[in-house]
């Protein structure tokens, strides 16, 4: 079927439609009324959001779902199409679930590409689409935050303009819900955020939160990867280490072991690298009241790896900077990897000294539960990487399988190679170093009588004297 001709059709009284059918063989999408078929251009997808049921991996449904609106996508454009001009219209509707969905994800990408002119979105909570009628007509207020900031219900005793304002340059969202919404919102602020007003949680469903982060991110410290991502290809002269800002490294990752690991890609995605040591240790307390020593890890470096339009990933030069930090005095025992694209660089990696055993963060989910348990205990100082940060935020496990994934259409590959080196330092453990010469100042705090100083002071003297042979 073409379409030869358009015409705007209105009825006096309404037009009843009790299905909505494909005929078969092409797939024209056909109202059947009362009397007679009518074909029609439009085509509707509802809880696009919820299609997984009967599907283990929620991953596999949404690009299922993606991969679903773009076949009918195509056939609107194909079949309603007269002049250069698309008259077929596909609704997508759903509820949210969180900032990850489908939808959600669709929608921005779209607008991102600067296709939002032929687009019709609708986005409002209940309370403005529903008649007014259905709601109170008293108002209390509610402030909607964002990843850095947790959303709640302003007191009473808060709500006048000035405090509202104030609310508002933190940046903060100001919403006025009806008083028949207060008790929800109390209950539950995400959940009802999301099912009344119709609002996106971001990282509604992450595995790691922006909180833990943010509670661990030193803002005084600076990557020495002044980039999170580096184009560099096989075909270019870049080089890795060129990138590096070695003045930007704490000088006691020295004295200690650096744990790196690798998370490859050959073309098409990043490969990410993040190397982390073990600095310190710090007493958590367990549920049970008891105490427990734990290491505590500094993060050294994180930056993604991408190769430019028709190269590939320069594992070569991958190779050459780490063997540089060595070069540059950094003691580094293990170098891990992933399963793909790894066995080439794991014997290059051995051919050079290097312990390079295999990590996969997908096979299970060791690596990413470790990681949470070290940001919630706050046993990492880590450093400030926005892309970083987005893909560790938008992580999801599945609750069947376990297993930890980015959201369709996202990565993980910073993520991975963080959560990798953090692993491979957990479960190496080793020994914090001491310093040889602030041992002898701590022996002198042991005994603080005038004899035990001198003896104390002689063996500073002696240590340090062994110190700098």
């Amino acid at each position: 079927m073409r379409v030869t001709k358009v015409e705007k059709i209105q009825y006096d009284t309404p037009v009843p439609v009790y299905d909505v059918i494909n005929a078969i063989p092409y797939h024209n999408f056909i109202i059947h009324g009362n009397s007679n078929y009518i074909s029609h251009n439009c085509a509707v997808m509802d809880e696009i959001n919820f299609s997984q049921a009967g599907v283990k991996d929620v991953n596999k449904a949404k690009a299922h779902m993606r991969e679903t609106y773009n076949t009918i996508s195509a056939r609107v454009k194909g079949t309603f199409k007269h002049g250069g001009e698309v008259f077929g219209k596909l609704f997508a509707v759903s509820s949210k679930r969180s900032d990850s969905d489908f939808m959600e994800s669709y929608v921005q990408e779209q607008l991102a590409a600067g296709a939002g002119d032929h687009m019709m979105i609708t986005d409002a909570p209940q309370w403005e689409v529903l008649p007014p009628e259905t709601f109170s007509k008293e108002k209390f207020y509610i402030a909607v935050g964002d990843r850095h900031h947790r959303g709640f219900v302003i007191p009473d005793n808060q709500c006048f303009p000035e405090a509202l304002d104030d609310l508002k340059q933190q940046g903060y969202t100001i919403l006025t819900p009806p008083v028949d919404m207060r008790s929800d919102f109390l209950a539950d602020f995400e959940i009802a955020l999301r099912d009344l007003a119709g609002i996106a949680n971001v990282g509604a469903l992450s595995f790691i939160t922006q909180e833990s982060l943010t509670l661990c991110i030193n803002k005084n410290r600076r990557n020495p990867f002044y980039n999170d991502i580096l184009q560099i290809g096989v075909h270019d002269a870049y080089t890795i280490e060129e990138f590096f800002h070695e003045d930007a490294v704490l000088p006691e990752f020295k004295h200690t072991s650096i744990y790196i690991h690798l998370d490859l890609s050959l073309n098409g995605d990043r490969t990410g690298i993040s190397g982390c040591g073990i600095t310190n240790r710090k007493d958590v307390t367990g549920k049970d009241g008891s105490r427990v020593s734990l290491p505590f890890l500094t993060h050294m470096f994180s930056v993604a790896i991408e190769a430019p339009r028709g190269d590939k990933i320069p594992y070569s030069k991958i190779l050459a900077f780490i063997c540089w930090l060595r070069d540059r005095g950094y003691d580094i025992p293990i170098v891990s990897r992933d399963q793909f694209q790894s066995e080439y660089i794991g014997q290059q990696l051995e051919q050079e000294g290097f312990d390079s055993p295999k990590i996969s963060l997908d096979r299970t989910p060791d690596g990413y539960i470790a990681l949470r348990d070290i940001l919630i205990d706050q046993r990492v100082d880590m450093l400030d990487s926005t892309l970083l940060q987005d893909e560790l935020v938008h992580l999801q496990r599945d609750s069947v399988t376990g297993k930890v994934d980015h959201p369709v259409g996202g990565g993980k590959d910073l993520a991975d190679s963080f959560a990798g080196c953090i692993w491979d330092a957990i479960l190496q453990n080793p020994g914090t170093s001491i310093p040889i010469q602030s041992i002898g100042p701590a022996i002198l705090g042991v005994n603080k009588s005038n004899r035990s100083n001198h003896y104390g002071n002689s063996v500073m003297s002696t240590l340090a004297s062994m110190y700098k042979r």
